[in-house]
């Protein structure tokens, strides 16, 4: 649960495996932080995020999806929303300087232990 007098971190996951939407949600949810909305494919991730009121405190974003990969998705997002604050996950290691380059914020290796992507929310969370 938060503590008192500091707010919910709110977060989006895009991702089209449902097992990880499942996983994240509940450890997420134990964390104290809330799950504002899913999406499954990059194109579904820039509709949503556009329709997301308020926005998300963090995206995590997976880079191999259908109908848009999350490279492509993060990059619309950025360009819609500057202040968009993208963790960006694959295990295409090849991809992270594109990633880095075109804004996002964090940069996570699959496969990886759940506390690094707590510990990257928990530093972002901090500087907002």
């Amino acid at each position: 649960m938060a503590k008192e007098g500091i707010e919910i971190v709110k977060i989006f996951i895009v991702d089209d495996k449902l097992f990880f939407h499942q996983m994240y949600k509940n450890f997420f949810e134990m964390e104290g932080y809330e799950v504002i909305g899913n999406a499954y494919n990059g194109s579904e991730a820039v509709s949503e995020y556009k329709k997301l009121e308020p926005k998300p405190d963090i995206v995590i974003m997976d880079h191999i999806m259908p109908y848009r990969n999350g490279l492509e998705a993060a990059k619309e997002i950025l360009e819609y929303d500057s202040e968009a604050k993208i963790i960006f996950v694959s295990i295409d290691q090849n991809i992270k300087n594109l990633a880095m380059d075109a804004g996002v914020l964090r940069f996570i290796s699959k496969p990886f232990q759940m506390q690094s992507l707590l510990d990257n929310i928990r530093e972002i969370a901090e500087e907002q």
